[in-house]
């Protein structure tokens, strides 16, 4: 093709590739894969094309190209490097979101927990100073606006050292001689979990055989037992002469039994206020 030129184009040609090269520009601007660019010369536009001529130069063409692919996929696992550490700092800002919230919550928990206790326990030396309450002996239960408080043992025993242990502690076997007092203990049995397998409880109640009568009988102060919850078929005084104690059994809702006043339960112990 440059043979076709005119001699003073080629002319023109031969001072810009002299120019070129003296200014080492041989790097000219990429158009697909083959280095071009246009020249005017006398109003005329040229595309010159430039090909390597020789291996070394494709050579050197193909080391240039796998080292901008190099660069290239660097280039992409860095970025997804620094966006996986994105993620992860997004991640963690969450996490000490959430961490600081719920630490918030579980100090206001602990807060609502700590005045709850200290209301229970104001309110429970607010009791401790009712009228009749230090009447009463340690362990004993005391109910507002009754004349009695109560001792639900643990233990079983005979009727005989049941009372003998409510005497010791200043009161007596309960005498159940209201409706609203057999319901009261049935309550106070019924809501204490330790007390679900005891099979029933001793009260001063006893059969007098020489008056054929069952009598309350604290201390020196019997009464007749007017009020009554028997179970069923009870009390068995007719037939078996033996049976002279009462007592409550938990397999029969808590009413009323007459037993062998040896045989082992637990019982409850009260303390008159009055």
């Amino acid at each position: 093709m440059l043979q076709t030129l005119p001699n003073k184009m080629m002319k023109s040609l031969v001072f810009i590739f002299s120019n070129l090269l003296y200014l080492k520009m041989a790097y000219i601007t990429m158009a697909n894969e083959h280095q071009s660019c246009k020249l005017n010369i006398e109003g005329c536009n040229y595309k010159l094309t430039l090909v390597p001529s020789d291996d070394q130069c494709q050579g050197h063409n193909q080391t240039r190209s796998r080292s901008q692919r190099a660069v290239t996929n660097s280039n992409s696992e860095i970025a997804e490097i620094l966006q996986e550490l994105k993620t992860t700092s997004e991640r963690y800002k969450k996490l000490e979101y959430k961490l600081t919230k719920d630490m918030k919550q579980l100090g206001k928990r602990v807060l609502r927990g700590a005045r709850k206790l200290e209301t229970m326990i104001k309110k429970q030396q607010t009791t401790d100073t009712r009228s009749g309450v230090k009447d009463c002996p340690q362990g004993f239960i005391v109910v507002d606006n009754w004349l009695s408080c109560y001792m639900i043992s643990t233990f079983n025993t005979s009727m005989y050292e049941a009372r003998e242990i409510c005497l010791a502690l200043g009161s007596d076997l309960v005498s159940l001689e209201t409706s609203q007092e057999h319901h009261l203990l049935s309550y106070l049995v019924r809501n204490n979990p330790t007390n679900a397998g005891m099979p029933g409880w001793w009260t001063s109640g006893t059969f007098i055989t020489a008056t054929k009568q069952w009598m309350w009988t604290p201390g020196s102060d019997p009464r007749p037992v007017t009020y009554r919850m028997w179970a069923p078929k009870e009390p068995n005084e007719e037939h078996a002469l033996d049976l002279l104690c009462l007592m409550m059994l938990r397999l029969d809702n808590l009413q009323w039994h007459d037993q062998l006043c040896t045989d082992h339960y637990n019982f409850i112990c009260e303390k008159s206020l009055a």
